[in-house]
């Protein structure tokens, strides 16, 4: 087995799990949306070395058997992992926080959500 490209990875630094910061980046931030993804982000700075972080949600009210909304956002992440948000201006200590929300009723395959990630992706540079 053959360690994880530090470019391909999902590691702890790329990962936002407390609801605090959940919340100001859903009520401070800005969003853009990308079907069946709804991206909330925000723009901190003293971040080094990390471009972007992310948090994935999937509503239990839309999806109550917990196998289902854990392939979702298995698949979110994966979609991110491979298509890393790069921030534009490497100079800037800028670092990019978001928080994706599955809004479809229905399940995803991953060439959908890979393309709402690359959308997204596409729509946060053009904001900036």
């Amino acid at each position: 087995m053959q360690p994880a490209d530090a470019n391909t990875s999902f590691s702890r630094d790329h990962r936002i799990k407390s609801t605090l910061q959940i919340q100001e980046i859903v009520t401070g931030g800005q969003s853009v949306f990308a079907f069946p993804i709804k991206c909330y982000y925000r723009f901190v700075t003293g971040r080094p070395g990390v471009d972007s972080s992310l948090a994935v949600v999937v509503p239990k009210r839309r999806f109550h058997r917990a196998v289902d909304r854990n392939r979702l956002k298995r698949l979110m992440r994966e979609a991110y992992r491979h298509h890393k948000f790069q921030s534009p201006d490497a100079t800037a200590d800028r670092h990019l926080q978001m928080c994706w929300v599955y809004v479809a009723k229905e399940m995803a395959d991953y060439e959908t959500v890979v393309q709402a990630a690359s959308k997204i992706n596409q729509k946060i540079h053009q904001t900036l």
